[in-house]
């Protein structure tokens, strides 16, 4: 049995109903909907108030900014955080030239990178809400940004604080193969969110083990230097603390992102504030912090960046290119399918008036389709049998 709402609920679930920040609205168009209210494809785990309504209009949305639902916090932390990540941007590239220096210039793309993730973050978060098409759309663009954070972050292992040896063996080729994991990540998130839409468990499962695949490849270049100085016997692992911290910071990253923390333990009672999603996003700002400053730090502590050899910015931007292609490839693939999947389960709630069909027997269709046959034909029967019961009191009325 749960336990009673505290007062700070109560007080949180009336601004989430009925307010604006700032201002409260009467405004039909400000009330905010409970989770069985919602298709099934928006809802969360554990959450069970504050969703948006679906199907209104771009300034609805764009409004919704400045209004408390359970998505507020999610625009805001990646959105404020831009500045945090491009401030730390600029205190590490305070001491680099641009002009001359292409390790500068791997930082620069790095930071570049993490700012398009925060700020496709935040519109995804925006806006996904609108419909069920603009859902996978949105969502397909915050995973962009996820893949160009982690080539980012290849970039700078590899080519700013790599190990020498593992650099003069593996750098020629790492490139391309940094474009292939990061459509692999991408990948692995899309296909993830249309065929488990409504699986919450595996949907996560499969992002986490696409996106820490990656991840473990490209941190191999500057994980390779613990391993060094743990065999070195002259070398001290706290020189390296800058690089444990920053790993742990990563790490947390996907602890928080898979956890569904707090609000697993007490369901409904994080909606609006401090849901795990809401740490996700507060950790990976840190993270990325804490990338400038670990970079910031094994710059000034040797000269070992200049003694790799980097890529130009051109290289760069052609391998990122390459990349923006690819995925916006399987992004159109992706979009037709769910188009498709959508336009059938439209026309098949034409079946009968109040004939209810369920967007996840839609999308999964293959070998479902008897069963959907038979909840159409139930669904059908009771409307007929709605209509007799109605037609039986019309005749009695007639008759008195």
């Amino acid at each position: 049995m749960s336990s009673p709402p505290t007062q700070l609920q109560v007080v949180l679930a009336d601004m989430v109903t009925r307010c604006c920040l700032g201002s409260c609205c009467s405004s039909r168009d400000y009330q905010m909907l409970k989770v069985e209210e919602v298709p099934e494809m928006f809802q969360e785990p554990y959450i069970y108030s504050g969703y948006r309504q679906v199907d209104r209009p771009w300034s609805y949305y764009l409004r919704s900014i400045f209004m408390l639902h359970n998505e507020s916090i999610n625009v805001w932390t990646h959105s404020l955080g831009m500045f945090s990540v491009l401030y730390s941007l600029l205190a590490c590239l305070r001491n680099l030239d641009l002009q001359s220096e292409n390790h500068a210039r791997c930082v620069l793309f790095f930071g570049v990178c993490c700012l398009v993730n925060l700020a496709l973050s935040a519109i995804a978060h925006l806006f996904h809400s609108k419909s069920r098409w603009h859902h996978f759309a949105f969502l397909f663009l915050d995973y962009m940004g996820v893949s160009f954070f982690i080539f980012g972050s290849g970039v700078v292992s590899m080519f700013v604080c790599s190990s020498k040896p593992f650099h003069n063996l593996f750098s020629s080729w790492f490139l391309p193969a940094n474009v292939f994991l990061s459509w692999f990540a991408f990948f692995a998130c899309v296909y993830a969110k249309v065929k488990l839409a409504y699986n919450n468990s595996h949907r996560k499962g499969m992002i986490l083990a696409g996106v820490v695949s990656q991840a473990v490849v490209i941190a191999l270049p500057t994980a390779w230097r613990l391993v060094e100085c743990v065999l070195e016997p002259t070398c001290e692992l706290y020189h390296l603390s800058h690089l444990i911290i920053m790993f742990f910071m990563l790490i947390m990253c996907g602890v928080t992102f898979g956890c569904h923390v707090p609000e697993s333990l007490w369901p409904g009672h994080f909606d609006i504030l401090g849901h795990g999603h809401q740490w996700f996003h507060v950790t990976a700002v840190l993270a990325m912090m804490t990338q400038m400053w670990a970079i910031d730090v094994d710059l000034n502590l040797d000269q070992r960046a200049k003694q790799l050899q980097q890529p130009g910015a051109g290289e760069l931007l052609v391998f990122l290119v390459i990349l923006v292609v690819i995925e916006s490839a399987t992004v159109v693939y992706y979009m037709r399918s769910v188009t498709d999947t959508y336009s059938e389960a439209s026309s098949q709630s034409l079946l009968g008036k109040d004939t209810q069909v369920d967007y996840r027997d839609a999308v999964n269709t293959e070998g479902d389709s008897q069963d959907l046959l038979s909840k159409i034909i139930k669904s059908v029967e009771m409307d007929e049998l709605h209509g007799k019961k109605q037609t039986e009191i019309t005749e009695k009325h007639k008759e008195e």
